[in-house]
């Protein structure tokens, strides 16, 4: 997907319960995106809440721990990006690039 300025992309962050890591994830995600200007609705959830609630966004970011959880709403055309450290911009920064196809 190509980066269309004049879009609101819709992104979920989930972890285990949808309080910890997930959170801290959005946080940064919105600053990351803030930075690159693009305008972004994050939302958060658990995992097991995500399999659902996935299919309705423009992608989904995790933790690695989680990807396989998400397994199901990546085979509705969901795209699911797994992080190893959920708080680095670098890493959202290089997953963001993934998603735009710049990567």
């Amino acid at each position: 997907m190509s980066f269309d300025p004049g879009k609101r992309y819709k992104f979920l962050c989930c972890c285990g319960a949808g309080l910890g890591s997930s959170q801290m994830l959005a946080s940064k995600l919105r600053m990351v995106c803030s930075k690159r200007g693009i305008q972004a609705k994050v939302d958060v959830a658990s995992a097991g809440e995500g399999v659902g609630a996935a299919p309705r966004y423009d992608a989904t970011f995790c933790n690695k721990n989680f990807v396989k959880v998400l397994a199901k709403a990546e085979a509705k055309g969901t795209k699911i990006y797994g992080l190893d450290n959920v708080i680095n911009a670098d890493e959202i920064n290089q997953n963001l690039d993934l998603f735009f196809g710049e990567g």
